[in-house]
């Protein structure tokens, strides 16, 4: 599941869509989803993004908006809104730190 996820990061990701993949319905994928990984489908998924993200800011040329695009946010401002919750910076101060900590 975490596989299909990954490959399908720029996607709109619906349950609808992994349940059918676990022969589940919605409602029971969902149930079992968040009491195996403590997490609903959404919060999993802003995760996996935001992960990729910290991989784009850090190791390609990218600019902030083709990264959330790339990663699946609908807008650039959703995006750093989700970013700067999640990590306490900006996606432009976190990788002005990565590349200054970088020899």
């Amino acid at each position: 599941m975490k596989t299909y996820i990954e490959e399908h990061l720029s996607e709109n990701i619906a349950v609808a869509t992994l349940a059918s993949l676990c022969h589940m319905s919605g409602s029971c994928f969902s149930r079992v989803f968040k009491a195996s990984t403590g997490h609903t489908l959404c919060e999993w998924i802003t995760r996996i993004r935001l992960q990729r993200a910290r991989t784009l800011l850090a190791g390609s040329a990218l600019s902030i908006a083709e990264i959330a695009n790339a990663i699946g946010f609908h807008d650039q401002s959703h995006f750093v809104r989700k970013f700067k919750q999640a990590n306490g910076v900006s996606a432009r101060d976190w990788r002005a730190q990565q590349l200054a900590a970088t020899p």
